[in-house]
């Protein structure tokens, strides 16, 4: 059996010069950039059909690793049969090929994928998208070490400095592709973007050594733009998609129910009926019973924006609202479609509460992402920050997603503990009956004061639409969680509700699938 190559037996054509050490390099760099570029932005293309949650995340980082174990072995075999230049510079052009036709298997893959549910989906659909790419770019390193390698005293060297500028390029791809790139850009224009670069830094290097016909390879990045997304059934419509730092926004036309839609990632934040302009959910209806507390409110402020239906239900009533929400693009489509006027401040609810500012009335904590709660604005010293920007005697609601009877109404539970550890008066209502009970998910209205929840509703308006006095005139019928049984509350250093809200996202990922057909989200 003939012996493969070693660093001592290798042709003299093929004992990499000064400038082909630096070519090696500058390879492994951007191997190591494209990596962690693919992983994150994996949550923007994975993330609009399961929500940019838990299980995502996960999802992602258990493909890159196995993938990138995978690759270092299988590197490592090719490094020791055919330690050439050319090895690793293919090995770059293969992965730029995948990348390059991935925008025709996005939508195929994941309409396949959401059928797996929320757990197994997300890995079947990051090991198809990305699983080959990563384990591609994974072979670079084992392969430049080989090629970079003189002596066998100098492995150690070798090898971890190779490991060092992978990554580093890692480091680059992450801050580069995190803070400045995915937030400025659409997914296919940045698929194409980072396949463009390997096609460069792996063909040139192969033009230069006469590899000429690997380099057809270039003909699949052009087609990775001609990828179309999915139609729409002819009763649903995008008039406007923004894509941002927290994932996908989008309006949704549904002129077969005369239905707005505002979309974020897999959740849809808040609907307005296009006949005459009212929110399209019951909940909001419930929060605006605010307007009706005793005393009434003057000041409030707005923990998560939506459509912005709040402040314009309490427009006339004279009462000022405040909003703060951590995404600009929903306060762009809140102001485009859905005729949110008034000012927003862009920053995430913990750290505006936490900085001096003007007390409230009352705050309304209506913060949501990714099927759930968001965790660290549930925490006892989180609900501490809102109760001290509160005038006395003020009122915190929080409107949350979940159960109120079964197994599964442990997250509602211990919210509702966590908000009587702060305020002595706590009132919970659904935003209507439910089909089965308590039992079916349901969003959770809490009022939360120093002083009684007292609600002076009049008998006829004036309310924003007939649904919404409806709503008024019958929520305290669904009052629930009167009582809940001792146990955990939520702090920062002990939060169960990753854990706690694990089945609420499940529902809700069901929900939104019926509430909206499949192809709405995997465009």
């Amino acid at each position: 059996m003939p012996q493969a190559p070693t660093a001592s037996t290798r042709h003299p054509n093929d004992q990499p010069s000064s400038v082909r050490r630096r070519i090696v390099l500058a390879q492994v760099i951007i191997a190591g950039a494209a990596v962690m570029i693919l992983e994150v932005l994996g949550t923007r293309i994975v993330g609009p059909v399961f929500g940019v949650g838990l299980y995502v995340w996960t999802a992602l980082l258990t493909i890159t690793l196995a993938m990138l174990a995978v690759g270092y072995y299988v590197g490592g075999v090719v490094a020791d049969r055919q330690p050439y230049e050319q090895s690793l510079s293919k090995t770059l052009v293969l992965a730029a090929s995948w990348i390059a036709v991935e925008p025709w298997l996005r939508a195929p893959v994941l309409l396949v994928a959401v059928h797996l549910g929320m757990k197994l989906g997300p890995v079947m659909a990051a090991l198809i998208l990305f699983g080959p790419p990563l384990m591609i770019l994974g072979m670079a390193v084992p392969i430049a070490v080989r090629l970079l390698l003189n002596r066998v005293d100098e492995a150690g060297h070798r090898a971890g400095g190779v490991s060092a500028l992978s990554t580093m390029g890692s480091l680059f791809g992450t801050v580069v592709g995190g803070f400045f790139l995915i937030p400025a850009f659409d997914n296919k224009l940045l698929m194409m973007g980072v396949a463009l670069m390997l096609f460069l830094a792996g063909g040139i290097p192969l033009l230069l050594r006469h590899r000429g016909p690997i380099l057809m390879l270039f003909a699949l990045l052009p087609l990775g733009f001609l990828a179309s997304r999915p139609e729409l059934p002819p009763d649903l419509a995008v008039p406007k998609r923004l894509q941002g730092p927290y994932g996908l926004v989008e309006v949704i036309h549904d002129s077969k129910r005369a239905v707005l839609f505002l979309r974020s990632d897999h959740s849809i934040i808040g609907a307005k009926s296009t006949i005459n302009d009212a929110s399209a959910f019951a909940f909001t209806h419930v929060l605006e019973a605010v307007r009706f507390l005793s005393p009434k409110p003057q000041s409030i402020l707005q923990i998560g924006l939506g459509t912005g239906a709040l402040p314009q239900a309490l427009a006339g009533s004279g009462i000022a609202v405040d909003v703060v929400e951590i995404d600009p693009n929903v306060d762009q489509l809140a102001r485009e479609f859905f005729g949110h006027t008034g000012a927003t401040v862009i920053e995430d609810a913990r750290t505006f509460l936490n900085a001096k500012g003007r007390p409230y009335d009352v705050i309304v904590h209506d913060a949501f992402a990714a099927g759930g709660n968001p965790e660290h604005l549930l925490s006892v010293e989180a609900l501490a920050q809102a109760k001290r920007r509160l005038n006395a005697p003020g009122v915190l609601v929080l409107n949350m997603v979940g159960f109120v009877d079964g197994h599964n109404a442990e997250a509602a539970h211990v919210v509702a503990r966590t908000l009587k550890a702060l305020f002595p008066h706590v009132r919970a209502f659904r935003d209507g009956e439910g089909r089965h009970g308590g039992e079916d998910l349901g969003n959770i209205i809490f009022f939360a004061s120093e002083s009684p929840i007292v609600f002076n509703i009049p008998l006829e308006g004036p309310f924003e639409s007939v649904e919404c006095g409806k709503t008024l005139m019958g929520f305290q019928s669904h009052e629930v969680l009167k009582s809940v049984p001792s146990g955990q509350i939520i702090t920062d250093s002990d939060n169960p509700m990753a854990r706690l809200q694990a089945p609420i996202v499940q529902a809700h990922f069901q929900a939104m699938n019926q509430l909206l057909p499949i192809e709405v989200w995997v465009r």
